[in-house]
């Protein structure tokens, strides 16, 4: 499996995808190429990254799991700028060098049935991304200080996490009879009027884009918790995208949602059907059907800006998400028992004061 980096044609630095312009710029000599450009330049590279990978070069097992055992493979793999050995999980799709920090794409963790259908770029830069964590945390009264600390903010990692994605239509049906009742007064007369209904509906239901993670070893709430994503914007999955971002590949497949997501679709449709018999009384319901006539599996990376928190001393791990296109957040925050007490001492001191001050002029 080949190493792939996109250099500049011009100084041959490293290119990186540039999320404010959504093209691709060097940091050295400062010129940028748009997806166009790039895409003619380096076609002939990505197809010979890809026959290499196929061929399972610069693969060396340095770890050999138990017959047993679930663990994870470690791979090793050569930097195409330094020459440095890289190593990764079986998941990772796109990482840094270690040594000469070069942005390195593993060109052949996403070919054939592992290829993306689909890619949702970056929008939110790194300095955006700690500004919405810096708003975020200021918020936040008992948060320990180093957890905001900048050596902290500055481990926020961009990474494009896979999910899977489903699209189907439902065709859903209800036959029922209902009633509204009113009452009306007319002197001391009080009258109820009945309405009878017979409500009858019948049509599609188009669901598309329902995401699932699709990584075991992410937290399924953090990945899930920053959606939604605005799918107009997903294109056609392109390796340049990774340049300059960590990936993850999937390592879930259809069979490991199909039972649950449909179901939660069913029970969503049946739900909407009755909404056509609220507000009536008196329902009796003949027929009542939905079912799925059409669907479809897709799977696409989509951007995460994330952060973990090591509270060493209660031996706890805390992550934070950023949706790396609309900046919804997401995490759970380590609480400083310190500050918490003294907060909890400042008022407890102001309440005394109140009371004595009370009891001295009152009582």
């Amino acid at each position: 499996m080949d190493a792939l980096l996109y250099k500049c044609p011009s100084c041959g630095a490293e290119l990186k995808f540039n999320p404010q312009t959504q093209g691709y710029k060097c940091d050295y000599c400062l010129l940028e190429y748009s997806q166009e450009e790039l895409d003619s330049k380096f076609a002939q590279q990505e197809e010979r990254a890809l026959n290499e990978s196929a061929q399972n070069e610069h693969i060396e097992d340095v770890f050999n799991a138990d017959e047993n055992t679930a663990a994870e493979q470690a791979l090793l793999y050569n930097c195409p700028n330094c020459g440095a050995q890289i190593v990764t999980d079986q998941t990772t799709a796109a990482t840094f060098c270690y040594y000469c920090h070069s942005p390195v794409i593993l060109s052949g963790r996403l070919d054939g049935a592992d290829t993306p259908d689909y890619v949702i770029p970056f929008e939110i830069d790194r300095n955006t991304a700690q500004q919405i964590f810096s708003a975020w945390i200021t918020k936040k009264k008992y948060v320990p200080k180093d957890f905001y600390s900048n050596d902290q903010i500055d481990k926020l990692s961009g990474v494009y996490f896979p999910y899977i994605l489903y699209n189907c239509r439902i065709h859903a049906c209800i036959d029922a009879t209902a009633q509204k009742n009113s009452v009306r007064r007319i002197g001391n007369t009080e009258y109820t009027d009945i309405d009878s209904y017979h409500i009858k509906k019948e049509g599609d239901m188009d669901l598309n884009n329902i995401a699932r993670n699709a990584l075991k070893k992410a937290n399924k709430v953090l990945v899930e918790g920053v959606l939604p994503y605005d799918f107009a914007k997903a294109v056609q999955f392109k390796m340049s995208y990774l340049s300059g971002f960590m990936a993850e590949r999937k390592d879930m497949q259809v069979s490991d949602f199909e039972k649950n997501i449909e179901a939660e679709v069913h029970s969503y449709a049946m739900q909407k059907l009755d909404d056509y018999t609220a507000g009536y009384s008196d329902i009796n319901i003949f027929k009542k059907e939905a079912a799925i006539i059409q669907d479809s599996w897709k799977y696409a990376l989509m951007p995460v800006w994330t952060l973990t928190y090591n509270d060493r001393k209660n031996n706890k791990i805390y992550y934070f998400s950023i949706n790396g296109q609309k900046g919804n957040v997401i995490g759970k925050l380590p609480v400083d028992s310190k500050k918490l007490m003294i907060h909890f001492l400042l008022i407890a001191a102001f309440c005394m004061v109140i009371f004595l001050l009370f009891s001295y002029f009152i009582l």
